[in-house]
């Protein structure tokens, strides 16, 4: 028995050593080193973790021994293991030094080596040559030891490109190195030699860099060599290295990298009696390579239908470097609130980030066509009856109308941004939005039905008493038509101004701007819009001479006694935009607070949005003031669920202390919409507001503490009554709301399940100040 447990403990004592040699293993993962890897070849990181708590995402670093900078590539979790691959083209030079960062689920990170500061400390392994690439790198060293031997003057001259063994495709190879840290050598004196041919008059030495782009390299390896002389003459120690070029095509398919999923979702819902079942599938697949990466993906949804806006989507972005993004399909473009803000549009969306530039094209369509229900009665036509019209001959012309129809609502955004030393920056942007008329049709299908209306029983009987009317007064338009033809009547319908919903256009014009001071630790933002909606398009837009009579029937060259002289034609814009009856507003400016208040008239227009604020950062407390104000008639179609009619102040301040463990917030809000004089009871909110947050740290129980105080108050106090004075409604508004809350959070652990406690408490008190106060005793609440 003492042989056997001997031998146990050999057996173990010799695995433990075998894993320190080859591997390392502790109490959160294991991980071998990769052995006898050769020169070219992909080499495996592999990780298994030991720890409860999941891991969401791993990060593979590596860089050759010569390097200074490491290369990142994300790792994939494969068969129980986190994986990543270094590529063949990296795999050159003496060794590989790598470090592996995990990123756990709930907190916190596990390097690999396991170690406080891993990239100063990285892993390693050695790499095996070619014997005919041993030798040129031994002849290179014999070269540089033998010539280094001379009489030469040593300079701290960096090699930045190619890096030493490098594999470079032809069109990326430029020959580039620095001389900041030297001022010992003359930039007048200097040759550069590849293979032993002089590329010196091809170069270019300026700002302390050396740079130089051959374009004849033939594919294999290459000598770079690079003379200087000091400002005396004297010689310097040759800067000597080589590297390797290899077929672009090769090099692209090695570092093309794809992944994708997809998926199924079945869904049964109900709700009052009414069954929703909804089979939907989903795809994605994402494509990269050095500089571009591109990204497909699509959901379709069995509730797809002709008759309700789309609910399948497709999307193709590409994304050239980290300027360029091209998105084709359902795109979610985001330009500014006050022009679109992230609403879907069906087209294109053309991104192009520069540091000091920002531009972006929208082109699509908001909505799509949507078509009446085939078989509805009324879904598709709909008989007027009281526009039908008498002939002198005693004939009759029926008139119908087209319902059940969405318009296409074709949308072109845009917007150009610049920024100037991280200290300034701002914009200008635009939308424009069209209801597309045009493309509903008309005529539709003859078997179609709607409802017919008889005018006189006597005079209608022939439409009243045939074969093709059905019991419920209901014709197919067809068989209608056939009707009205055989008894000398006509059907028509017009080309515009139906009996549904009218075709609307929308123009929106703003800019922003942002300055920073104090080290950008206080930022000032203030944007302005204007809009332009004209909610009937039918009949295009007025002429000059039809805008004179518009509002006053009077052919005098006014508009109420403004005068018309010099104001363009709305004709002549309306590629623009349509003018017309129907546009908001019709006045850009309240001219009744103009005549008491020009410079409030200016800034309360009614179709503008103002947006101010004021940041600002530092290291206990974070001020913030902002100011907000929407006009009544301010419309955007590419943000449709923006509230308007609203002007709101807003001041906060976060407290920050014990190290940002405990903060607090306190904020004050007013609201109201008084915004025109004609606004005669404005509706006044304010809320006052307290945050408490207590985080000791990781592990401990955090505190929450929440209080809002919300007055409401319209300024209305009495009662509406009719003429003979009944009551009729009370529309007083004088509330306050108290909304509490109590949170403690308690994390824990019972071995390999981990579980958090939590205690809330929520309390929501409203008063009715108008049945409850006091002042009111004498004009109590009546409901």
């Amino acid at each position: 028995m003492l042989l056997l447990s001997n031998r146990f403990i050999i057996i173990i004592f010799f695995l433990f050593i075998n894993s320190n040699i080859l591997g390392q293993s502790t109490f959160q993962y294991y991980h071998r080193n990769p052995q006898q890897v050769e020169e070219g070849k992909d080499v495996n990181i592999s990780v298994t973790l030991f720890v409860a708590d999941p891991i969401v995402s791993g990060m593979l670093f590596f860089r050759s021994i010569d390097q200074m900078s490491y290369q990142e590539i994300p790792m994939q979790y494969v068969n129980g293991n986190w994986e990543g691959v270094i590529p063949g083209r990296n795999v050159v030079g003496d060794g590989i030094e790598y470090v592996v960062i995990l990123h756990k689920r709930s907190w916190g990170r596990i390097s690999v080596p396991l170690d406080d500061k891993p990239f100063d400390n990285p892993l390693s392994f050695n790499i095996s040559q070619d014997r005919s690439e041993q030798k040129s790198r031994e002849l290179v060293k014999t070269k540089k030891k033998t010539s280094q031997s001379g009489n030469y003057i040593d300079a701290d001259i960096l090699i930045l490109s190619p890096e030493t063994g490098s594999v470079n495709r032809p069109d990326e190879v430029v020959i580039a190195a620095s001389l900041f840290n030297t001022d010992i050598v003359d930039t007048s004196n200097y040759r550069v030699l590849i293979d032993g041919k002089d590329y010196t008059k091809k170069s270019i030495l300026d700002g302390g860099i050396l740079t130089l782009t051959p374009n004849e390299l033939s594919i294999g390896p290459h000598f770079v060599r690079l003379l200087f002389k000091t400002s005396y003459g004297l010689d310097i120690t040759p800067i000597e290295w080589s590297f390797i070029i290899t077929k672009g095509m090769v090099n692209m398919s090695e570092s093309f990298r794809y992944k994708g999923n997809i998926g199924a979702m079945n869904t049964n819902s109900s709700a009052s009696g009414i069954e929703l079942v909804e089979q939907e599938n989903n795809g994605k697949i994402d494509g990269e390579l050095s500089w571009i990466k591109v990204r497909y993906s699509y959901r379709k949804s069995s509730r797809q239908s002709a008759f309700i806006q789309p609910l399948n989507r497709e999307t193709l972005t590409l994304q050239v470097t980290d300027y360029l993004k091209l998105e084709y399909g359902d795109v979610y473009p985001s330009l500014s609130p006050f022009v679109l803000d992230g609403k879907r549009v069906r087209g294109r969306h053309i991104h192009v980030d520069l540091p000091w530039l920002d531009f972006q094209y929208v082109y699509g369509k908001i909505s799509e066509q949507v078509n009446y229900k085939k078989g509805k009665v009324d879904g598709g036509y709909r008989f007027l009856v009281n526009n039908t019209e008498l002939n002198p001959d005693g004939s009759r012309i029926f008139n119908l109308t087209r319902t059940g129809y969405t318009f296409p609502r074709d949308v072109s955004a845009a917007r150009l941004a610049f920024t100037f030393f991280n200290i300034f920056s701002g914009g200008f942007h635009f939308l424009k939005a069209k209801d597309s008329f045009d493309e509903i049709p008309q005529y539709i299908s003859n078997d179609e039905m709607f409802t017919f209306t008889p005018l006189d029983s006597t005079l209608d009987s022939a439409y009243i008493f045939n074969d093709y009317i059905n019991n419920k007064s209901q014709y197919k338009f067809g068989e209608f038509e056939e009707v009205a033809s055989s008894n000398g009547d006509t059907l028509t319908i017009p080309l515009n101004n139906w009996a549904g919903v009218a075709p609307k256009e929308n123009l929106v014009a703003g800019f922003n701007f942002e300055t920073a001071l104090d080290n950008r630790n206080i930022i000032f933002q203030f944007a302005w819009n204007y809009s332009l909606t004209n909610n009937n398009i039918w009949d295009g837009p007025l002429t000059l001479d039809e805008l004179d009579t518009k509002l006053d029937s009077l052919d005098d060259g006014k508009i109420l006694d403004v005068s018309l002289e010099g104001v363009p034609d709305p004709d002549d814009y309306e590629n623009l935009f349509t003018i017309n009856e129907f546009i908001t507003p019709f006045a850009p400016i309240d001219p009744a607070t103009m005549e008491t208040n020009p410079l409030r008239a200016i800034i309360n227009m009614p179709s503008s949005a103002i947006h101010a604020r004021i940041k600002g950062s530092y290291t206990l407390n974070n001020l913030l003031v902002e100011y907000k104000q929407i006009g009544p008639e301010f419309y955007t179609f590419g943000n449709p669920y923006m509230s308007n009619n609203i002007r709101e102040f807003t001041i906060k301040d976060r407290l920050s202390l014990l190290g940002r463990r405990l903060m607090f917030v306190v904020g004050y809000s007013a609201k109201d919409n008084k915004l025109s004089e004609t606004v005669l009871n404005p509706l006044k909110t304010n809320t006052l507001m307290l945050n408490t947050t207590l985080v000791p740290g990781p592990g401990a129980p955090s505190v929450v503490f929440n209080m809002q105080v919300i007055g409401k108050t319209n300024g209305i106090d009495s009662v509406t009554v009719d003429s003979i004075g009944q009551f009729l409604k009370d529309n007083r508004e004088d509330s306050r709301a108290l909304n509490t809350l109590f949170s403690v959070n308690i994390p824990g652990s019972m071995g390999p399940i981990s579980n958090t406690i939590a205690v809330n408490f929520n309390s929501i008190t409203y008063t009715d100040l108008v049945a409850t106060d006091e002042k009111y005793i004498e004009k109590p609440r009546r409901d």
